[in-house]
């Protein structure tokens, strides 16, 4: 890919850097070249469709540890341009924002075990009325959450027992766009893939459920390995920032 190549991709991928990348060109041809390369490989992947890339991105974008306000507009705009509806975009960040409830998926555990450890143990109460009615209504019967083990189980089985109210709360968030959503099933685990493995998140747990659940789905590895593409290019915001900062600096 010649200069003038590789600047007519860099304007049109939207990159933050913009103009500055001129700077780059002429100085370190060789840098330009590779992150072109690398942040292609995701945008470029023939096994997702340009429509569900451009949700995930908007995903990506708006996901609380990688949120850039600036950044937002633009993943939403290329994601109306690529046919998505505004609805759909909204169910993107609505599956996005509940990463939040990781706070509870680390923090619960921890103090089931701390709490233990002093000879309280929430998780041998018996459930009073009310958490018997929430824990039928949204985890009885359900194979997937019933599927949850080790401290995953633990956390939802701390969450009722310590805190009914945002057990009931997380319930409802979670669900809302399985409920009344239109997106494809498996879009939607591939956001969470997406959000789970973004640099900024890095969730295992989380992960482990949404590959095994995508895969359930029909995703394929190859759908799997596009949206690390996508997540991992988050990695070259590096780059970017500090091109655009040299540039700011009146280096040339």
């Amino acid at each position: 890919m010649d200069a003038d190549a590789l600047t007519s991709w860099l304007r049109e991928s939207g990159d933050p850097a913009g103009d500055a990348w001129q700077l780059v060109l002429a100085r370190k041809p060789t840098l330009v070249a590779a992150y072109v390369r690398f942040a292609r490989v995701g945008t470029e992947n023939p096994a997702l469709d340009p429509r569900t890339r451009a949700l995930l991105l908007v995903g990506l974008e708006a996901t609380v540890t990688n949120l850039g306000f600036g950044d937002v507009p633009r993943a939403v705009g290329a994601a109306l341009d690529a046919g998505a509806s505004p609805e759909e975009i909204l169910e993107i960040l609505a599956l996005a924002s509940i990463i939040g409830m990781h706070t509870g998926t680390v923090g619960v555990p921890a103090l089931v075990e701390a709490l233990q450890a002093r000879g309280e143990d929430p998780l041998a109460e018996p459930l009073d009325a009310r958490r018997q009615e929430l824990w039928d209504r949204y985890v009885g019967g359900k194979r997937y959450w019933e599927s949850f083990t080790g401290e995953m189980q633990v956390f939802l089985r701390g969450l009722l027992a310590l805190d009914p109210e945002l057990f009931e709360a997380y319930m409802e968030l979670s669900l809302e766009p399985w409920t009344n959503g239109t997106l494809e099933p498996k879009v939607r685990e591939l956001v969470y893939i997406a959000v789970d493995t973004v640099t900024t998140h890095l969730y295992r747990p989380g992960l482990d459920i949404h590959l095994k659940t995508a895969l359930a789905l029909g995703a394929t590895k190859e759908e799997i390995m596009a949206v690390y593409e996508l997540a991992a290019a988050f990695g070259l915001r590096t780059i970017s920032a500090g091109v655009a900062a040299l540039a700011e600096k009146g280096v040339s």
